[in-house]
């Protein structure tokens, strides 16, 4: 039995955890980050995916919890549209995910299972991007 836990809550060396210099560009750069509207974190679901491995006569077993970055500006649209298409979101997430191949499970980043997941759910959302794919908790484990 193999098995993997990760925890993927970004990278440090954010712009903004670095004291920079009171030039006039810094100041131009604060005045435009305070109207800006920030992104927002929106909760996708828990998950528990099972994905056969016909070849190698096992299973994995995923289960993880997953959410999205969307644009502040964004989150009344992404309130609406949720009702009407989360289960064709979670059934596609779902098959997107199945198709992942097995190596990139391995990925610490998840980058390959994060893009498909991300490309899926725009597809189905359409009037709402998302910005990015998190997972708050990763577990896979082979039998």
């Amino acid at each position: 039995m193999m098995s993997a836990c990760l925890l993927n809550i970004g990278c440090g060396n954010d712009a903004d955890d670095v004291p920079e210099a009171n030039t006039k560009s810094h100041q131009q750069s604060a005045r435009a980050k305070t109207t800006r509207p920030s992104d927002e974190k929106v909760n996708l679901g828990e998950f528990t995916i099972t994905v056969p491995q016909v070849d190698l006569g096992t299973t994995i077993v995923l289960e993880f919890e997953l959410f999205a970055k969307i644009k502040g500006s964004d989150a009344g649209k992404f309130e609406a549209v949720m009702p009407r298409v989360e289960h064709r979101l979670r059934d596609e997430i779902i098959i997107a995910v199945r198709g992942v191949d097995r190596k990139d499970l391995w990925d610490p980043d998840l980058r390959q299972l994060r893009q498909v997941i991300l490309d899926a759910a725009n597809r189905v959302l359409k009037v709402v991007q998302l910005q990015s794919i998190g997972l708050n908790r990763f577990e896979f484990f082979e039998r």
